[in-house]
């Protein structure tokens, strides 16, 4: 099969014979792939689903983040039309749920799931969170193990083993500001969030779109 490189060649040769106007469209397609971007994981819209955002090794400094992630999921969600009206119950229930465990017997995922009123759990197991590549160079990461349990019959939905694995980034933007910690965190959440509520239905890929994360 020809490389990437090679099949824009005559892409190329074929965008020159055309009107401007009509390039950057083939040309993106080649380069960035198909504007649509499945989702990784299809809920059913009309059962009673939540997410939670866990972060069992404390990678994320501050908990308000992990709720701005959920919270900007659950938005996109919604925004989306993903699920039946009613059927997405708020992440930070979940996460409330979760903390309250600390405190007295342990609650599987499961458990936290069915205490909250959801038939199905979106279990996001936080697995990397990076500001700085080597103490000074910035590059945002964070990265997410995502399982999705049944909590009415107690198994796996998917996937059949181990974890689905996301990763959000920000955008060269944002890193070339050199913004302060707190303000890339910040970002680094939204940016989590919306990484978790696009694996869960077909959008458009985010380089063709105008939502990523600003610094603010």
């Amino acid at each position: 099969m020809p490389t990437p490189r090679l099949l824009l060649i005559p892409l190329l040769l074929v965008a020159a014979a055309i009107p401007a106007c009509n390039i950057a469209v083939p040309i993106a397609y080649a380069i960035q792939g198909p504007p649509k971007v499945d989702a990784v994981f299809e809920p059913d819209s009309k059962r009673t689903t939540v997410i939670l955002i866990d972060d069992p090794s404390s990678k994320i400094p501050r908990r308000e983040l992990r709720l701005s992630a959920g919270q900007i999921a659950d938005e996109t969600l919604m925004k989306a039309k993903v699920f039946d009206s009613g059927k997405l119950v708020s992440s930070k229930s979940a996460l409330n749920a979760a903390r309250g465990s600390d405190q007295g017997p342990k609650l599987s995922v499961v458990d936290i799931g069915r205490r909250v009123g959801a038939e199905v759990i979106v279990y996001a197991e936080v697995t990397d969170w990076t500001l700085f590549s080597d103490g000074q160079g910035i590059s945002p990461k964070a990265a997410v193990s995502v399982r999705v349990f049944d909590t009415l019959s107690n198994t796996r939905v998917f996937p059949e083993e181990g974890g689905y694995p996301l990763i959000a980034s920000l955008p060269p933007e944002a890193e070339a500001k050199q913004s302060n910690k707190a303000v890339l965190e910040r970002a680094l959440a939204k940016e989590l969030g919306l990484t978790i509520a696009r694996s869960l239905y077909t959008h458009d890929r985010p380089q063709l779109q105008n939502s990523r994360p600003t610094l603010n």
